[in-house]
């Protein structure tokens, strides 16, 4: 043997170039898929940064046209409960409620924002006028020190 290596050991130098090559080719592939990612990261953020900078007005427009387009609080309507016969045994009514809060009266009434002059008789006897009640029941309520005292509904 001139090469002074023998057969065994120019194999076993084959195999280790092979493998060396072989590892070269993937760590070139895994690169390729960082910048592959990185790239689309980047693309990503100039994305996000577009819409917060450029686009931020026209969206402001858009979710301010939708807010004011907004008529009031959506009510479903619900089906009535009955028995094996048909007949109704429950169903919803609407009504209309007015809620009597002596707190938020007397704040108002002392606020700057009572700019008609009200006070609790004027205010008593405006509902007992228009609400059939009692002027006496409503100012004794309106001096109660409790959040929503009086419940009526307004059928």
């Amino acid at each position: 043997m001139a090469s002074g290596k023998t057969f065994w050991a120019r194999r076993h130098t084959d195999d280790r170039d092979k493998k060396d090559q072989e590892k070269a080719g993937y760590f070139r592939r895994d690169w390729l898929v960082y910048i592959l990612l990185g790239g689309l990261f980047i693309a990503i953020i100039v994305k996000l940064s577009f819409i917060q900078i450029v686009e931020a007005a026209e969206i402001q427009a858009k979710r301010y046209l939708l807010a004011s387009a907004y008529k009031g609080a959506v009510v479903p309507k619900r089906g009535s409960i009955i028995d094996a016969q048909g007949n109704v045994l429950a169903s919803s009514i609407e009504v209309r409620e007015l809620f009597l809060d002596p707190i938020t009266t007397r704040d108002f009434l002392q606020s700057s924002r009572n700019t008609r002059g009200w006070t609790k008789e004027k205010i008593a006897d405006t509902l007992a006028e228009k609400l059939n009640l009692s002027r006496d029941a409503i100012r004794a309520d309106l001096d109660k020190d409790i959040r929503l005292c009086r419940s009526i509904w307004l059928c």
